[in-house]
């Protein structure tokens, strides 16, 4: 329906929640609204009567348009939180930019169509402007840190440079063209969705210092490498759900877990992509880390194709080891190969020893070795498990990280990162 107005003298135009509708802000917080204009009644021409203006339908200021962009704020965050709870942030961050920019470009579209963009790059020293100008700067920062973080979310190991520029792209530019239409704001600034991007600014910058600082190896429980020799890479490992699903607040029990495949020439198989034989690391020998006593071992479960994966939670684990190494620490190697476990409960087992192939069992989408430390015995796959996990390092590697070769273990192992075998003898072995 219609609306009218009809200005008076000393009148204010008042918009959204007693906004001016110059400016369209909303009242309060991060959409501050600047100061009305009033109309001197000695201004106005008494003889001029007054004239009533059609007003077209503000949907951009309309309560279920306001309603509508809370709950878009709120389903954000809500996945934002999901996300980071089970370890996908990584996922999130890397389609989530299309997403929001496709939003914004139709929250503009109708904008515009309703007569309700300020403009381009409004004056940032109009007092007038403020909201818009910290609107911008919100939005800025949060763009600006998703380019930062792109290139450590998505993974490198088993892309080619096309593959890995063509990810990078899709969504960087996004990103970027966000950033950008932020210079075209519409009139109503929603502090829900600019609170949004303040805790997905704050998330991304603490991440970000998780995955960069390094915390040294002075907490991490020494192991020996548990591969006879080669270069093996982590694709799933570091202080962050960034680089790591496994640091997930739902998951204790394999916080610092590491996922380990063999890459030649940038690839993890060779021929037929759905046969777990034809990938590097299927059936290499497993070699105990340490010293110790087995105390759980399951042998029994098959190894998936590739693209299929045990739905049974309770085996999500496929067949396993697990080695007490004394202090309260359990060595776990998971995903082991169906029929290749060398050891039973109760053997004692000496670093170096074989205790089983690489397989494709429980719930995994290629053969690798999954490898934690924990501090139960117990094999724990509920969310919000009591099991705690500790950060490992290994005495006899060459650590590669973009590029950079380390003789020594240099920091905590994250994805992306080679591991090259040494001399066992450096681990004791």
């Amino acid at each position: 329906m219609t609306t009218q107005f009809t200005k008076q003298p000393g009148d204010t135009t008042e918009i959204e929640n007693g906004g001016v509708e110059n400016s369209g802000v909303e009242n309060g917080g991060f959409g501050t609204t600047p100061r009305a204009e009033t109309v001197s009644p000695s201004a106005a021409a008494p003889s001029t009567p007054s004239t009533e203006v059609p007003r077209r339908p503000r949907i951009t200021g309309s309560p279920w348009w306001r309603w509508g962009r809370g709950v878009f704020a709120a389903l954000l965050l809500l996945v934002m939180v999901g996300q980071w709870l089970v370890g996908g942030a990584s996922q999130l961050l890397m389609f989530s930019p299309v997403i929001v920019l496709v939003a914004t470009v139709v929250q503009r579209v109708v904008a515009k169509i309703q007569g309700q963009l300020v403009g381009f790059a409004p004056d940032p020293f109009d007092r007038a402007n403020r909201p818009y100008v910290v609107q911008f700067v919100i939005r800025g920062v949060l763009a600006a840190l998703v380019a930062v973080a792109i290139p450590i979310t998505v993974p490198r190991f088993a892309l080619t440079d096309t593959e890995y520029v063509g990810l990078l792209a899709l969504a960087i530019v996004p990103a970027l063209l966000f950033a950008a239409l932020q210079l075209i704001p519409a009139r109503t600034v929603s502090r829900a969705l600019n609170l949004v991007a303040i805790v997905a600014a704050a998330f991304l910058a603490f991440q970000l210092v998780q995955v960069h600082f390094r915390s040294g190896l002075d907490d991490a429980v020494e192991l020996v490498a548990p591969f006879e020799d080669g270069e093996w890479t982590v694709t799933s490992g570091g202080k962050s759900t960034l680089v790591s699903h496994h640091y997930a607040l739902a998951y204790p029990q394999q916080k610092y877990a590491l996922d380990f495949v063999v890459l030649r020439d940038g690839r993890v198989h060779e021929g037929d992509a759905d046969d777990p034989a034809s990938y590097y690391a299927w059936n290499e020998p497993l070699l105990a880390p340490a010293d110790g006593v087995v105390v759980e071992v399951e042998d029994g479960l098959r190894d998936w194709p590739v693209g299929q994966r045990e739905a049974d939670v309770e085996k999500a684990t496929g067949n396993y080891v697990t080695i007490d190494i004394g202090d309260g620490q359990y060595v776990v190697l998971a995903h082991v190969r169906q029929g290749t476990v060398t050891v039973a409960a109760g053997d004692r087992v000496t670093v170096g020893q074989v205790i089983g192939r690489v397989g494709n069992s429980g719930n995994t989408g290629m053969p690798h070795l999954h490898l934690q430390v924990q501090d139960s015995p117990d094999i724990a796959s509920d969310m919000f498990s009591d099991v705690g996990s500790y950060p490992m390092s290994f005495s006899n590697i060459t650590q590669i990280r973009g590029g950079t070769e380390y003789e020594e273990q240099h920091d905590l192992l994250r994805r992306d990162d080679i591991m090259r075998v040494d001399d066992r003898s450096l681990g004791g072995g």
